[in-house]
């Protein structure tokens, strides 16, 4: 029977230790051998409230599509630990089929919908996501300048398919018959026939024979982007934005300690997934309640005796990774299980290093970001500073703003006095109460009334557009763009405002990341990039 399964990103707790395991060559991480269930089962236990630790995604020799031995891909990373990741083409061209996502990029996205993933602050997550991915032209993503594709970072033999590629993909040859794009720094340098090399600062998107007349989208110097967005099971957005490395695999095997164990429901045809009867060794990562992230090997299972396995061992959250041949596991320089071909990705632990800091100063916004320079800059500038939760700041870039925080950002943003007075009986003695008084006086904000500012209500777009637009004018920037039809209209009450912020170069139809939807509410990172467009704009 189908159970219905909650992503859910956990929170860390102290509790019980782990049972007694092998001496280690570091006291975060620890192998064990224990029979459970009849089988012989290898073990990784690694403690995640241990702050030295980080756990990663990471590709063999660096690049999608390559392979190598999981103990040269643990050693080349100084890992501690490592197990092999998600499922590939193991007879063909070895490339992944799975979700990766490192330091906060996804270098391939999957076909499969299990996934584990992690944060900065140690803190996993076991769920089913599927990708879409979306891409803008010209400044805008709206009809006619979008365009979507199949994978990133994943070649493929049909004719009728789009790909992303970036530098973190092994090349391999383009057929001639298809239409390559070349972006370079966001900006399509080159539209040509078949085959291109991948910029080191850009990417390509190849259409297939039968869809290359849909490369017309691009125009050579325009403006080109594209963003990955997943969806859980139930349809539903997943916000992936604090899990800075994931990798895909499959089935989920248990999620709140029930067993889940559902291969078909995850898209799974392989008879080796899909049957009560096929086994083989396989592989697991899990989370235990005290806190303890479990890597494992289990010979002779099928996918659902693995599922029973993990719940035996106390597992609260797991997911297989794939099996057979490919099943490995290593610690502290040595096979507990040895892999019989190479690997195209694994999950590793190290001892943390400078690299993995967020240079955003949040960690839940990494470099791949659309909003990453606008967000950094405005923390540097003192302009948006996130929240502090425990010793981390997160940025949230997900969460919609309200009419508080955004006349908070304005006064940062534009140095406006705070000493103005105010007749808004909801602000007094509020945290916002000087930021509602210094935007209102400002003329850059107004109340609902005399009395109410309304300051805990969410923002739209078209408002923040529309104040941005207002601000520029004061400021004295001049009306130099071309004025553009929008697929979707402003109210009437803003309408001029927003055919200004267009004829000033503020937007062409694009809020953030996405099409500008004017009475879609106003998410934080969207706000930031439009907020630092402005501020460069007057010279701020």
């Amino acid at each position: 029977m189908k159970r219905t399964v909650v992503a859910a990103l956990l929170s860390t707790a102290l509790l019980a230790s782990v049972p007694a395991i092998a001496s280690a060559d570091y006291a975060g991480v620890g192998a064990a051998s224990q029979t459970v269930l009849g089988r012989s089962v290898q073990l990784v236990y690694v403690n995640l409230n241990d702050t030295n630790l980080e756990v990663k995604a990471v590709s063999a020799e660096g690049k999608v599509g390559e392979t190598e031995s999981l103990a040269a891909l643990a050693q080349r990373n100084g890992a501690l630990a490592a197990i092999n990741g998600g499922y590939f083409n193991a007879y063909s061209d070895g490339q992944p089929l799975t979700v990766v996502r490192t330091n906060g990029k996804f270098v391939h996205n999957g076909s499969f919908g299990a996934v584990f993933g992690i944060n900065t602050l140690n803190e996993p997550y076991f769920g089913r996501i599927y990708p879409t991915i979306e891409g803008g032209s010209d400044g805008s993503w709206s009809w006619p300048n979008t365009w979507s594709a199949w994978g990133i970072n994943h070649y493929y033999d049909n004719p009728s398919a789009i790909s992303i590629l970036t530098p973190d993909a092994k090349k391999r040859a383009l057929p001639a018959s298809g239409k390559t794009v070349v972006v370079q720094n966001g900006v399509v340098s080159k539209i040509v026939n078949g085959d291109a090399a991948i910029p080191a600062n850009g990417y390509l998107v190849h259409f297939g024979a039968n869809v290359a007349s849909s490369a017309s989208v691009f125009d050579v110097g325009e403006k080109a982007d594209y963003k990955i967005t997943y969806r859980n099971s139930g349809g539903q957005p997943v916000n992936l934005d604090a899990l800075g490395n994931m990798m895909g695999g499959g089935p989920l095997l248990v999620s709140g300690g029930a067993v889940v164990v559902d291969p078909i429901a995850e898209k799974f045809t392989d008879p080796k997934q899909t049957s009560r009867t096929s086994r083989s060794i396989r592989t697991f990562v899990g989370w235990r309640s005290d806190n303890r992230l479990v890597m494992g090997t289990v010979p002779n299972v099928s996918v659902y005796e693995l599922a029973d396995v993990a719940k035996a061992l106390g597992m609260v959250h797991a997911v297989g990774m794939d099996s057979g041949a490919t099943a490995g596991l290593y610690a502290n320089g040595s096979y507990l299980t040895t892999p019989g071909r190479e690997v195209p990705n694994a999950i590793i632990v190290k001892k943390r290093d400078a690299s993995s800091v967020n240079a955003s100063g949040y960690v839940d916004v990494y470099n791949d970001h659309y909003a990453y320079d606008a967000i950094a800059r405005l923390k540097q500038k003192g302009v948006m500073n996130g929240e502090v939760v425990g010793s981390a700041r997160f940025f949230k870039p997900s969460q919609t703003m309200t009419r508080a925080e955004l006349a908070a950002v304005l006064t940062n943003a534009f140095q406006l006095p705070k000493d103005g007075k105010h007749t808004f009986r909801d602000a007094a003695g509020t945290w916002y109460d000087s930021f509602a008084g210094a935007v209102v006086n400002a003329g850059y904000m107004a109340g609902y009334s005399s009395t109410d500012f309304g300051g805990k209500d969410p923002v739209t777009e078209e408002q923040i557009v529309a104040i941005l637009a207002r601000v520029l004018a004061k400021s004295g920037v001049k009306e130099t763009a071309k004025d553009r039809w929008l697929q979707d209209p402003p109210s009437s009450w803003l309408e001029k405002d927003v055919h200004l912020a267009i004829k000033q170069g503020l937007i062409v139809d694009a809020f953030g990341d996405k099409a500008f939807v004017p009475k879609e509410q106003a998410k934080r990172a969207g706000v930031a990039s439009l907020l630092d467009v402005a501020m460069k704009k007057v010279g701020k």
